[in-house]
């Protein structure tokens, strides 16, 4: 018998503590856990799945990083930074009329018509059509 292939009952290579330790410092990414840990990165999934402490932590972790960004953001506005502050305005000041889309609204009803014409059709693949038609 293989002794490399894991038994049920055996104990994992990670445990909850050891991933709880090891989300410190990674901004939640997952990959970034895994690799401290020296696991497969489906490992820190199903840990994240199976314990809710995993989750709440990993959560924590990516809250931090994102007030982080966010902080560097607001940084860079009190510069005076322009481009960073048009990023800013399409992404949250959309309720005050900046956004990169253009959003619209309309009422009523759209008639579309589309014709096909079968002999366009047969045309555009007659000769698909005549290697159909000849005998092997």
């Amino acid at each position: 018998m293989d002794k490399t292939k894991k038994k049920r009952g055996q104990p994992e290579k990670a445990s909850v503590r050891k991933i709880l330790a090891a989300i410190s410092g990674t901004g939640g990414l997952k990959t970034a856990i895994a690799i401290k840990l020296g696991v497969h990165y489906r490992t820190v999934l199903n840990y994240e799945k199976k314990y809710e402490t995993v989750r709440q932590a990993i959560g924590e972790e990516t809250e931090k990083i994102l007030d982080k960004c966010e902080s560097n953001l607001f940084l860079r506005i009190q510069e005076g930074d322009e481009d960073t502050s048009k990023w800013v305005l399409s992404r949250k000041g959309k309720q005050r009329g900046y956004s990169e889309k253009i959003e619209t609204e309309q009422k009523g009803s759209l008639k579309v018509e589309h014709t096909v014409k079968i002999e366009d059709t047969i045309k555009k693949y007659k000769g698909v059509i005549d290697e159909l038609e000849q005998p092997d």
